[in-house]
């Protein structure tokens, strides 16, 4: 925000009219309920163990099943499910946090948001002033997926279609 304040009145008009513009190009808006996540510590056993649950769960599509590694921690966000799996395979590993009751909003980006700075923060910025924690965001190249407590999806989805239509 303080990048954008920063710059000049005829930049940050372009820079907001270019968000603008990709908003309303947002793609598919894919939902999903019935989400937990998991949080270990990063251990030299931990991919060994990750990589029984992508098996696991590339054995049916229905499954949700996303991965991220960080420095110290690895979280895994997945289909409520494979919870049982999750905690079997996992259960020598050392858990930090485990949240239930999740859902997500996959949004599928425009092709031009690697060329737009501010979209995440365009998208962000509208869910934080309506008072939504965030349990993660998630990202690829081309879509973001935003992970929510359930109670707050409804309110969630009609933020982003309300950016995306108006």
């Amino acid at each position: 925000m303080m990048a954008i304040n920063r710059l000049s009145p005829a930049s940050e008009l372009r820079i907001r009219k270019n968000i603008k513009k990709l908003a309303l190009d947002l793609g598919d808006v894919i939902v999903r309920s019935d989400l937990c996540d998991f949080t270990f510590k990063n251990t030299p056993s931990l991919l060994k163990e990750i990589a029984k649950i992508l098996t696991k769960s590339s054995e049916n599509s229905d499954y949700f099943l996303t991965v991220s590694q960080g420095i110290f921690e690895t979280n895994i966000v997945t289909s409520k499910n494979l919870q049982p799996f999750v905690n079997e395979i996992f259960e020598k590993e050392t858990l930090i946090s485990n949240v239930l009751d999740l859902a997500s909003i996959t949004i599928k980006l425009p092709k031009e948001n690697l060329e737009q700075s501010g979209i995440y923060y365009f998208i962000l910025k509208q869910l934080a002033w309506a008072d939504i924690p965030l349990q993660e965001i998630i990202s690829t190249t081309n879509e973001m997926t935003i992970v929510v407590k359930e109670q707050d999806i409804n309110q969630t989805f009609a933020i982003l279609m309300d950016m995306k239509l108006n």
